[in-house]
């Protein structure tokens, strides 16, 4: 097994080679997964449906583009990756790869739903089920606050940590499921098993690794957090300059683009490398398994 350098050091490499191939892919198929995914909050608000947030889940298998390029220029195969083909490849492939790539999802969703659930029941704060559900499972932490300040008890807080915690480690040991799905074209079950089976013995070089890119990913919502605040005072502007068009409007065409921005500042940054990293990883465990 290499080590967390020698696995970078690679994906690096990797990089050089395949970058002009491959990157159109990542910013197509982030854009597609960032707006879905903001879409749904956007119109969970707008209808009022809180936990709309969760069917952007639906959205998972276009992924398989990625992942699908990511193996490729593993195996020095880049030049077959065309962006039109593959950021769409998802989208073929859909009801093929839906199981195991939703289903892993849904199972992490599940588990941290059915915490909340015996903790309200147990605390008897079932009022607040839907506040927890959409803090845990849309990271919307600030509905636990007021005015700064914490609305909730400390055996709360506990129990949301240990909800935290424990969707972490759940998606750190299946982290490598999609990539068995795609590789090995098998189902959930398998997929999943397959994928935490692996993890044993290598969840903290795991760990590691991710790490290693989070400064890229802190610089990266910095300046997409810039951009994005840019536009949207931009667009408070315009609602109150064109009153006759619908609010809904304008949240989606921002929505749109701060989409765009975000994908964009994060692939150019370090997503890519970040992704041929985990690709490395995975296959340094799959010739082990």
């Amino acid at each position: 097994m290499k080590s967390v350098k020698e696995i970078r050091s690679e994906a690096n490499m990797l990089y050089t080679k395949s970058s002009h191939y491959i990157v159109a892919t990542f910013i197509v198929v982030g854009v597609i997964m960032a707006f879905a995914s903001s879409l749904m909050s956007v119109l969970g608000v707008q209808f009022n449906l809180p936990l709309l947030f969760l069917a952007a889940v639906l959205f998972e298998p276009v992924q398989y583009g990625t992942i699908k390029a990511s193996l490729l220029a593993y195996n020095r195969q880049a030049r077959q990756v065309t962006t039109a083909k593959f950021s769409l490849l998802g989208f073929r492939h859909y009801f093929k790869i839906f199981l195991p790539f939703v289903g892993r999802s849904v199972f992490i969703y599940a588990i941290e739903a059915l915490l909340i659930v015996g903790f309200c029941l147990i605390a008897s704060q079932a009022d607040h089920l839907m506040m927890f559900l959409e803090a845990v499972l849309g990271g919307q932490f600030d509905l636990l606050l007021s005015d700064g300040h914490l609305i909730v008890n400390a055996a709360a807080i506990v129990m949301i940590v240990i909800t935290v915690v424990v969707g972490f480690v759940l998606e750190s040991y299946l982290a490598l499921s999609n990539y068995f799905a795609v590789d090995h074209e098998v189902g959930l079950i398998r997929s999943m098993r397959m994928s935490f089976r692996s993890m044993r013995g290598f969840f903290w070089d795991y760990i590691w690794l991710r790490i290693t890119y989070l400064p890229y990913a802190l610089a990266t919502a910095i300046i997409a957090g810039v951009v994005s605040r840019a536009f949207t005072t931009m667009f408070q502007q315009l609602i109150s300059m064109m009153p006759g068009v619908p609010i809904l409007f304008f949240n989606i065409l921002l929505v749109a683009i701060v989409a765009f921005i975000n994908t964009l500042v994060s692939v150019m940054i370090y997503r890519v490398k970040e992704d041929l990293a985990i690709t490395v990883f995975y296959k340094e465990l799959d010739v082990l398994e």
